[in-house]
This record gives C-alpha cells, sequence and structure tokens, in this order.
C-alpha cells in the first residue's frame, strides 16, 4: 500500500493542531508540518500526537497574510515531501485548522479510486473592496503591513495616488477566493495540466 503525503501549514491554535495530527494519525499519511517561525509551537508540543504516521516538522519561513510567503511554504513543504524519497500516491494540503469529518480510510479510498485526477477546491465570490486593493495597487512595504502603523499610513497613502493616476495591476483578472487545500497525484506534473477539478465538501470542515 503507497502511503498519501499531507503537507500542512500552521501557525497558531495549538490545540486544533494537535487534534488535526492526532485524527491524520495512522498507516495511509504521513505529515509534513511548516509552524510560522514567528510561533510558539515546537516538534516537542506535537510530536506526541503522531505516533504511527512519519512526522516531518519544519519552522523556517516567516509568514505573512496575503504575501508570497504563503506561496513560499507551500513550494517549500512540496521540496520536502520530494526530498522524502517516499513514493506517495497523493499529496494534500491543510492548513492547521483545518479538520477531516470523515475516517482515515474513507479519506485515503477515496483518493486511492481517483488515481490520476487533481482536486483544487476553490468557489467564485465577489471580494470585498479591502481585498481586492491588496493586489489592485502595488505594495511596497508587505512585511510590515499589519504591525507597523506608520507603514500603514505610507501605504494607504500610495493607494490613493496610485487609485488617483488610475492605476490597476488587475484589469484582466477574474477574481477567484481559492480555500487553502488542493490534492494531487505525486505522479502528475504539478499545477500544469489540472482536469476534473473538484469540489469535495465531505472531507475537510474548517473551524
Amino acid at each position: 500500500m503507497k502511503k498519501q503525503a499531507i503537507m500542512i501549514m500552521a501557525h497558531n491554535n495549538i490545540e486544533i493542531l494537535k487534534l488535526l495530527l492526532s485524527k491524520l494519525d495512522s498507516k495511509y499519511f504521513d505529515l509534513f508540518l511548516h509552524v510560522d517561525i514567528k510561533s510558539s509551537i515546537k516538534l516537542s508540543d506535537v510530536k506526541e500526537c503522531v505516533c504511527t504516521s512519519n512526522l516531518y516538522f519544519y519552522k523556517e519561513l516567516n509568514i505573512k497574510w496575503g504575501g508570497i510567503s504563503i506561496a513560499q511554504t507551500q513550494y517549500l513543504l512540496l521540496n520536502k515531501v520530494f526530498e522524502s524519497g517516499n513514493d506517495y500516491e497523493f499529496i494534500h494540503l491543510l492548513s492547521g485548522v483545518d479538520f477531516p469529518i470523515k475516517t482515515n480510510k474513507e479519506i485515503y479510498d477515496f483518493f486511492h479510486k481517483n488515481i490520476g485526477k487533481e482536486f483544487v477546491n476553490f468557489q467564485s465570490l465577489k471580494f470585498p473592496v479591502e481585498k481586492i486593493n491588496w493586489v489592485k495597487y502595488y505594495r511596497f512595504f508587505p512585511k510590515n503591513f499589519k504591525t507597523n502603523k506608520y507603514i500603514r499610513i505610507v501605504e494607504k497613502l500610495s493607494q490613493n495616488l496610485q487609485k488617483f493616476i488610475g492605476i490597476d495591476r488587475t484589469k484582466k483578472i477574474k477574481y477567484k477566493n481559492e480555500i487553502l487545500y488542493f490534492s494531487t497525484g505525486s505522479g502528475n506534473d504539478f499545477f500544469n495540466d489540472v482536469g476534473n477539478n473538484v469540489h469535495i465538501p465531505f472531507i475537510i470542515n474548517r473551524y
């Protein structure tokens, strides 16, 4: 039986993370966990939650909301999965505040029966103005936007100026509100030829 790999991006809510790890711990999955470097969560806090699965723990990147660091963390975890040398039949991405509402066997069997397919969960929504503006205008200090009030003032002034002169980076973009998880066959070309995009509402529930 080939295992499936589950990549998890976490930054807080340690009790939910522990529940998630304990629930996924099984012969079906190996767990690749990245914790935001700013977080107080340590390997010693969670390692006792996993007895059967292999747990790979990383705390390398400083993740910023709405920034490229989220994609960088996903890329890091994908590389860690490949570097492990294990031949996984599926690779899944979750956040640390997701939680399965089906058994591990049901989840494993569902994907095992769908080898060769890609699952990317998203839905079209009307974005609130502040989220559209986040990508519509250039951001010069994205790393400190939420923590430094002076930078927020500068960014707001910059946004107003860009709006005044007509800058819009997203004229040809159709907005999607993408959920943080996907499942892909490890033998496929990642993100190049995504077929059979299916919404899977019964597998994951977010707190």
